[in-house]
Order: structure tokens, then C-alpha cells, then sequence
């Protein structure tokens, strides 16, 4: 998928669907002043082995909201930059209806200047909640509200 700049798209910037093969956004480059940078669910009832879409050197800037927005599936984020003035640099979803568990990863991406928290966990807190991962790895989080707001019972997320 190629794109080079989603500027002032309303709600959220790109809405990412499954569809067959891995969509690799590494071509997003730019996407900035949206409610929302990026959206992912997967909406599968099934646990995917491997990254269900992967986003690859992109800068998500001055998002209101969110700069990344996970939910239910696989999502890796590989050198990517989440900076300005937003809520929450990477929130992460779990509810109750969701069909599978999240299982997502960011490698070497920098979150800057969120002012709520650089990753959140954002939970309904229902007893048929799915455990989630989230692995952050050779990244950094600074000049953030906090680096980790945690909701969930049975979510982990691992530095």
C-alpha cells in the first residue's frame, strides 16, 4: 500500500483492512493532524502466526487522539516515529467482543510528546476479555504524560 501524506482526513488517517496476503505500509511516510494516525483490527476469529499488516519507517504526527490504534489481530511497527502534541502515542484495545486476542509489536519506534501516556491499554475489563501481548523493543518513549497506562487484568505489555 503507497501513500505519501493522509493530512487532515477526518476521523482517522488510514484505516487499515485485512485483506488476502500482509499489507505492508512502508510507503505511509507521513500522516499527520488527523483525530487518528492509523487503525488496525483484524476482525478474524483466528490468531495469525505472522504479522497481519506491518508499518515500516512512518512518521505519525500531531494526531489528536492517537497516533496508532490496535485492536484485535497482529500489527508490527519497525522504525516508525509518533511525536507531537496527541493523546496516546499507541493505544491498544481490548473488549469483550473482540474475536481474537491482540498480539502486536513495536521494534525500534520512537513516541514523543503524547501528553496522556506514550502506549495505553485500553480495556472494557469483561470477564470474556482475551489475554493481549504488546512487546516494545530498542525503541523510546520520552517527553510523554507517562510511558504505560495499563486498564486491563490480562494484558501484558513488555519492554
Amino acid at each position: 500500500m503507497r501513500c505519501r501524506e493522509l493530512q487532515r482526513h477526518g476521523r482517522t488517517g488510514l484505516r487499515v483492512a485485512v485483506l488476502p496476503g500482509r499489507p505492508r505500509l512502508d510507503a505511509v511516510e507521513l500522516a499527520k493532524e488527523n483525530d487518528d494516525g492509523v487503525y488496525f483490527a483484524s476482525g478474524s476469529a483466528t490468531e495469525p502466526t505472522t504479522a497481519e499488516v506491518t508499518l515500516v519507517k512512518d512518521t505519525l504526527a500531531n494526531n489528536r487522539y492517537e497516533g496508532v490504534e490496535l485492536e484485535e489481530g497482529k500489527a508490527t511497527l519497525k522504525s516508525d516515529t509518533i511525536n507531537g502534541s496527541g493523546r496516546v502515542g499507541i493505544d491498544l484495545y481490548q473488549t469483550g467482543s473482540q474475536q481474537s486476542s491482540s498480539k502486536s509489536s513495536a521494534t525500534g519506534t520512537s513516541i514523543e510528546g503524547q501528553t496522556e501516556a506514550a502506549i495505553k491499554v485500553e480495556s472494557d475489563k469483561s470477564p470474556s476479555d482475551k489475554s493481549g501481548k504488546f512487546t516494545f523493543a530498542s525503541g523510546s518513549a520520552t517527553g510523554n504524560g507517562t510511558v504505560l497506562i495499563n486498564e486491563s487484568n490480562n494484558f501484558e505489555v513488555v519492554f
